[in-house]
């Protein structure tokens, strides 16, 4: 399985560092494609879009992935390009009705101490994953991640809890 790992943090190193690293050195029979949204310009919809802007290269490597584990920090609320991304996905939602992405993804938010409530992610991406626009309460069916309280199953460990997703697959 390919599974693509995007990272939305402006950093490359700490738990982001320590995440890829645990996936790199597992027993898992996945193949591994990490995105650091660090690394690559994404520009937001409403600026001129560059020549080095990378959003079509993620979008292919998203879409080309069977899995998607977006592994996002708390930035108050986002980091801006993981925000930028997500608004280049819903721009694009709207020229498909294809949902590439539908059905293949977990979101892992987290600060540094504890793994946060993704629901607020999850519902903004509903309107790109999902064919039904609600936006009060996330309605995913195929979500692995939907621990009512990961934080005592897992002890605060952001990276159990993603090498527990992955191991579902």
């Amino acid at each position: 399985m390919k599974i693509a790992v995007v990272f939305g943090s402006h950093r490359i190193e700490g738990k982001n560092r320590e995440i890829e690293n645990t996936l790199r050195n597992s027993n898992f029979n996945h193949e591994f494609d990490f995105i650091r949204l660090a690394e690559i310009e994404i520009a937001p919809t409403e600026t001129p879009i560059s020549s080095s802007d990378g959003f079509s290269d993620v979008l292919n490597r998203l879409v080309n992935a069977d899995f998607i584990l977006l592994a996002v920090s708390v930035y108050c609320p986002y980091p801006s390009k993981f925000v930028a991304l997500m608004e280049r996905l819903l721009d694009v939602s709207y020229q498909n009705s294809n949902k590439p992405l539908k059905g293949k993804i977990a979101i892992v938010y987290y600060c540094s101490v504890k793994i946060c409530d993704e629901t607020p992610i999850k519902l903004l991406f509903q309107k790109y994953l999902m064919d039904d626009y609600r936006f009060d309460t996330p309605n995913y069916d195929k979500y692995t991640n939907n621990e009512p309280n990961p934080n005592e199953k897992y002890h605060n460990d952001v990276t159990q809890y993603v090498l527990d997703i992955v191991q579902k697959l």
